[in-house]
């Protein structure tokens, strides 16, 4: 299997992780130094929803433009429960807190979500819809 339309598609979207993790940093949100970890942790999050997500978007050169709307709003809003199992992990220290996490995940996601879900869901849906678009026109 080819993964480079994957990793393409991904990479286009961790910016947004990025620039999450600036917002979250200018939020006084009482997590201190906290925010530091979703400069690393919301990047990698929207990239994994983008690398697993991509198959969606494209089956056998036909690409849709409602297609590359799903794939959006999946990576955008997935990402978030994503990017909170990371962080849960990092600190997890036994089986029973690794379990916790993904529940507190579950939890956190909502929240995460009304903070900054228009801005990871409006931005993987334009990225998904222009990279439909470029390879539509770069396809012979």
């Amino acid at each position: 299997m080819n993964y480079r339309n994957n990793l393409i598609f991904g990479t286009l979207l961790a910016p947004v992780g990025v620039i999450a993790a600036v917002l979250v940093s200018f939020m006084d949100l009482g997590m201190a130094e906290d925010w530091v970890s979703f400069l690393v942790y919301a990047p990698i999050a929207i990239f994994i929803a983008g690398f697993i997500f991509y198959p969606l978007l494209s089956t056998k050169k036909n690409l849709k433009y409602f297609s590359a709307l799903i794939v959006g709003m999946l990576c955008g809003t997935l990402s978030h429960y994503i990017c909170w199992v990371f962080m849960g992990l990092s600190s997890a220290s036994n089986f029973e807190e690794i379990l916790k996490t993904f529940i507190i995940g579950l939890v956190l996601t909502p929240f995460s979500l009304i903070l900054l879900g228009w801005l990871t869901v409006l931005y993987s849906i334009i990225v998904a819809i222009l990279y439909v678009k470029y390879i539509k026109i770069t396809l012979p």
